[in-house]
């Protein structure tokens, strides 16, 4: 399958909790890690830095990789983010296009509600976790209340 965009997102960790994009589409809710795709002529790394100025108004230093995935013609990128600067808001496309039936909410979880939350896509939160548990960022224990990676895609 020929890649059609790239995609990138960031996982935001401080004190033992994580920034998260809650959304509310038509009554649905959902979780997602923040971010977006890269425009032409962009680096993976500025286009992150790009996406949550616009969507958080945030300063990051990204890091490494930590989940890289293909969906549906899609290569995404999942960035640790070791360091930012400011306080979370909603800005850019997102504050605009913000309404009833169209939410976006900048939003910190506690890491120990991250198998519990209603995260898209699920296996990224895997990723994700598997990634923090094994590098210090949180307790093993999390691992095991994780439910299954579902097998359809996400």
């Amino acid at each position: 399958m020929a890649i059609r965009r790239i995609r990138v997102g960031a996982v935001i960790l401080d004190r033992g909790r994580l920034l998260l994009m809650r959304r509310v589409k038509r009554g649905h809710e959902y979780i997602v890690f923040a971010g977006g795709g890269v425009e032409r002529g962009e680096t993976i790394r500025a286009a992150l830095q790009r996406e949550i100025r616009e969507e958080f108004s945030l300063e990051i230093e990204v890091g490494p990789v930590i989940v890289r995935r293909v969906n549906s013609g899609q290569l995404e990128y999942y960035f640790y983010v070791p360091a930012f600067r400011g306080q979370p808001k909603l800005g850019g496309e997102e504050s605009l296009l913000h309404s009833e039936h169209n939410q976006y909410h900048p939003t910190w979880y506690p890491l120990h509600a991250l198998p519990r939350l209603p995260i898209y896509p699920a296996s990224v939160r895997w990723g994700v976790l598997r990634w923090l548990v094994k590098h210090g960022h949180a307790p093993a224990r999390l691992l095991a209340a994780l439910p299954p990676i579902p097998r359809r895609a996400d």
